[in-house]
């Protein structure tokens, strides 16, 4: 490997030790061999720790951190890719598996086109015995168009699962994104930041394997209740949770540099978006009225 590695990779874990050995493994495994793997444990209670210094020891590519306390998955996310060295990085699930050429793939449509800022590959789900359950294709391609607006329009829509956020990202542009943040959407609002820099390209190849799980964030957790996940400090249900969504849209049209017109479409695209979640919007609103009374009335 080389001074500078080529792809880091940052896998943030949890008590993940029932699956993080294949998930490592599938890393450990590429086809392409010139990155770094950086695991942050997150003062895991399970055989974790003990998996990833083993891992260590064996293969010098592999920088194992622990940490003292739960910092919240937000955190965790954002601490990988700051040890990040490499030209691309990837984030990397403790639960999901990624087939031997896909880091090859994707690294070789990044260098092939410099407009491309993040590249994934076609995606299968499968359950926790690593079986086959669905592909899974409502990102493929999706994010791909030329058209600025066209592309943000497609990352804020709500009917996608963000799994593209597991790509290989541009590093350099990743940096300029306030990564993620720690309420629920953060990642569709990261993923969409990043579009306006770029296309979002997909290697039609089924090389990524997303483990459907049970103890899955989304299946465990109600929406509401996962911002713990997301920072253990936070101690009360989130509200206001699309509103959140709809500022940090608005935020990202005026951080990334863009032509007015541009920048003007892209507004108008929030404002669809808007008008299409009105009810959905109106249910976060009165929920977040009634939560705030109750916090006052409680006090």
């Amino acid at each position: 490997m080389s001074e500078r590695p080529y792809v880091s990779i940052g896998l943030p874990v949890y008590n993940g030790d029932r699956y993080l050995r294949p998930a490592i493994d599938s890393l450990l495994g590429q086809s392409f061999a010139d990155f770094e793997l950086i695991i942050s444990d997150n003062a895991s209670t399970d055989l974790t720790e003990m998996i990833c210094r083993d891992y260590e020891k064996r293969d010098g590519r592999i920088l194992y951190f622990r940490h003292s306390k739960n910092m919240g998955a937000a955190a965790n996310f954002n601490f990988v890719f700051q040890q990040a060295k490499g030209k691309y990085f990837k984030w990397a699930a403790h639960d999901d598996v990624c087939l031997p050429n896909y880091l090859r793939c994707c690294v070789e449509t990044l260098d092939s086109d410099q407009r491309i800022v993040l590249c994934h590959t076609g995606i299968v789900f499968i359950d926790e015995e690593g079986k086959f359950l669905r592909e899974y294709y409502q990102e493929t391609g999706r994010f791909a168009s030329v058209d600025l607006a066209k592309r943000f329009r497609e990352a804020i829509s709500l009917d996608h699962w963000c799994v593209t956020i597991f790509g290989v990202h541009r590093l350099e542009i990743l940096r300029r994104t306030p990564l993620i943040a720690d309420y629920v959407h953060s990642d569709r609002n990261l993923l969409a930041e990043i579009s306006l820099y770029g296309p979002i390209a997909h290697v039609p190849e089924l090389l990524f394997l997303s483990r459907d799980h049970a103890n899955r964030s989304i299946r465990v957790l109600d929406i509401r209740e996962r911002v713990t996940w997301f920072n253990p400090e936070r101690k009360r249900p989130m509200s206001f949770i699309y509103h959140r969504v709809l500022a940090a849209s608005l935020r990202s049209l005026f951080r990334v540099p863009m032509k007015l017109s541009d920048r003007i479409r892209a507004t108008w695209q929030i404002v669809l978006w808007a008008r299409s979640n009105a009810r959905t919007l109106g249910g976060d609103l009165l929920h977040g009225v009634r939560a705030a009374q109750s916090k006052v009335l409680g006090a």
